[in-house]
């Protein structure tokens, strides 16, 4: 659909019952599609030959707006298009336009006003990791609950919202987002997983919550360093208990120093 630039916006008290002259058209104002920032309209009505008339001749059409406050209409649009966008609109709010038809004869129309609703505003990966940065626990849930928003989308050093709130100790955060779908297994480039992040920095109670969810003490990354590795480097003695207590196997070898390092 092809946007039509508008005239300069004309602010009207005019209704179909005191525009001198109009009667109600028996032509429709149309909906054709919504975003949560726009609007398309369109209009179909018996027109002209406009190749064998000059453009005096041409019906006009308008696009009046109302503002809800004032029940009062502004103009949007004035042209001889059938159709047009409206942008720069507010999510989830309700807009109401009306049609104006002005014929050449001096004949004017005016359609019934039509309403539509704008979308919810969709939510993007940015939008996640900012609600997970901030352990922001609400906002979290508004990111994910919108549906546009893949749960282990990565921000630029590839990081998924599980490794972020792994490694910054958010154990609400890690429990939402597992709860959501959030993979516990997905790597990093390095190769470290959401566990290893957690080791390393020490974050026993996130440790023990992975592992419950199935993360295991055999993964390693790409230069063969275990999540036992990382407890030990980032030297937090709590975590390493309770991993050799659980099972971890304590002789596994990296790919660079040949052991724990």
């Amino acid at each position: 659909m092809s946007k039509t630039l508008p005239t300069d916006h004309i602010e009207s008290k005019m209704d179909a019952d005191s525009i001198s002259g109009t009667s109600v058209s028996p032509e429709v104002l149309v909906v054709e599609d919504i975003s949560h920032y726009s609007i398309a309209l369109s209009w179909r009505t018996l027109q002209e030959e406009r190749s064998s008339c000059p453009i005096d001749k041409w019906t006009r059409f308008a696009v009046d707006q109302m503002n809800p406050k004032t029940d009062t209409y502004k103009t949007i649009y004035v042209g001889f298009s059938t159709e047009y966008i409206v942008e720069d609109l507010k999510p989830c709010t309700t807009y109401q336009f009306r049609l104006r038809i002005c014929k050449a004869n001096g004949e004017c129309l005016i359609t019934p006003t039509v309403s539509a609703f704008t979308c919810r505003e969709p939510r993007y990966g940015k939008d996640l990791h900012q609600a997970v940065n901030r352990n922001d626990e609400e906002g979290l849930l508004r990111v994910l609950k919108a549906g546009t928003v893949d749960v282990n989308v990565c921000e630029k050093l590839g990081l998924t919202p599980l490794m972020v709130a792994a490694q910054k100790g958010f154990t609400r955060m890690v429990h939402v987002l597992v709860e959501h779908g959030a993979d516990i297994h997905i790597k990093n480039s390095s190769g470290k997983d959401a566990l290893m992040l957690a080791c390393f920095a020490g974050h026993l109670d996130i440790v023990m919550q992975l592992r419950q969810l199935g993360a295991t003490w055999q993964s390693q990354d790409i230069a063969g360093c275990s999540p036992l590795h990382w407890a030990v480097d980032g030297g937090h003695l709590p975590v390493v208990t309770y991993m050799i207590q659980n099972g971890c196997e304590v002789d596994v070898r990296d790919n660079v120093s040949g052991g724990l390092r």
